[in-house]
């Protein structure tokens, strides 16, 4: 079961939703995607999340990330088994400043200021939860890679759903340039928050992997955007 899902498909600012456009597809679709299967393996263009890093080298402006030649693919096969014994979370780090701190030094303060209202209002979070929300300091990069059971995926998820409504509110601003995918930017905050958050109830294991980028150089720049329409 293959497919294309167009931004347009979450209205005229779909765009915004970034990579999360075709996740929600496969959130909508996952138990004819799955099957009897009780993992899910997500990986993305030119990155996937490891359980080691036997080559490659480490990433000048990404830390977090190791970066290998499209020739050393060949090293990390099992990284891309249809096969699965245990759940796998990219990369974490830990902000001393804090995530919201961060998203603000690279993004735009705000918009996960009027997100995070937009939790409150719509009662996705309570105050203690918004508050836990605010005050991380772990944060896992490319969160939406891994290996998930379906229990995982479909529960995170299901409250990313919720708040993907967030892009058609009249919070939302739409952004310019870098700045477009702000929803996207938005839920992976949440969705590493959720992550991290299954941890600390006992609902999923810290078991963290690798984040390994595919890049000629080991300062990783954007690929040029094209919309997805």
């Amino acid at each position: 079961m293959v497919a294309w899902v167009p931004d347009a498909r979450y209205g005229v600012n779909g765009q915004s939703l970034s990579e999360y456009a075709q996740l929600f597809w496969v959130y909508e679709n996952l138990d004819k995607l799955m099957g009897d299967r009780k993992f899910i393996r997500i990986f993305q263009y030119r990155r996937f999340c490891a359980t080691h890093k036997s080559v490659g080298k480490p990433s000048e402006n990404n830390p977090w990330s190791t970066v290998i030649q499209k020739d050393d693919l060949a090293a990390y096969d099992d990284s891309f088994s249809r096969h699965s014994e245990r759940e796998l979370f990219n990369t974490p780090v830990c902000l001393q400043s804090g995530v919201v701190f961060q998203y603000a030094c690279v993004h735009v303060l705000e918009d996960i200021l009027n997100f995070s209202c937009f939790l409150l209002e719509k009662k996705i979070f309570d105050d203690q939860t918004v508050l836990a929300f605010f005050n991380a300091r772990d944060f896992i990069p490319a969160c939406n890679m891994g290996v998930f059971t379906r229990e995982t995926f479909r529960q995170v998820y299901s409250i990313l759903s919720q708040a993907k409504e967030f892009l058609y509110s009249n919070r939302f601003v739409l952004r310019a340039g870098y700045q477009r995918r702000s929803v996207g930017f938005l839920l992976e905050r949440l969705n590493s928050f959720l992550i991290i958050l299954r941890m600390q109830q006992g609902l999923s294991p810290s078991s963290f992997g690798n984040n390994i980028i595919i890049s000629e150089s080991t300062n990783i720049v954007s690929t040029k955007y094209v919309p997805n329409t």
